[in-house]
Formats: C-alpha cells, sequence, structure tokens
C-alpha cells in the first residue's frame, strides 16, 4: 500500500474479494430496483393524462 507490498494471508485475499463482488453485486441491485420504480413512476404519469 503506497508504494509498499502488502502481504495478507490467502484466507484475508478472499474474503477482501468476496466483500468486494458482495457489493458490487448489492449496488447493481440497487440500481436495478432504482430503474425500475423510475419506468414505473413514468409509466403511472402517462395513464394520469
Amino acid at each position: 500500500m503506497f508504494g509498499e507490498p502488502v502481504h495478507f494471508s490467502s484466507l484475508a485475499t478472499y474474503s477482501i474479494g468476496f466483500f468486494c463482488f458482495w457489493a458490487i453485486c448489492a449496488a447493481s441491485s440497487m440500481a436495478t430496483c432504482y430503474l425500475l420504480r423510475t419506468a414505473q413512476e413514468f409509466k403511472g404519469a402517462d395513464q394520469e393524462t
């Protein structure tokens, strides 16, 4: 880190990778829910007029 090599155990490396992957999947799911909700709001606005 900051120019120096960082030595983590294999378990720590896999754990960090898992949590990074989990965070990416959670962000993807949140973006999907946001976009889906927005699409439903647009459909509702079109039907009212």
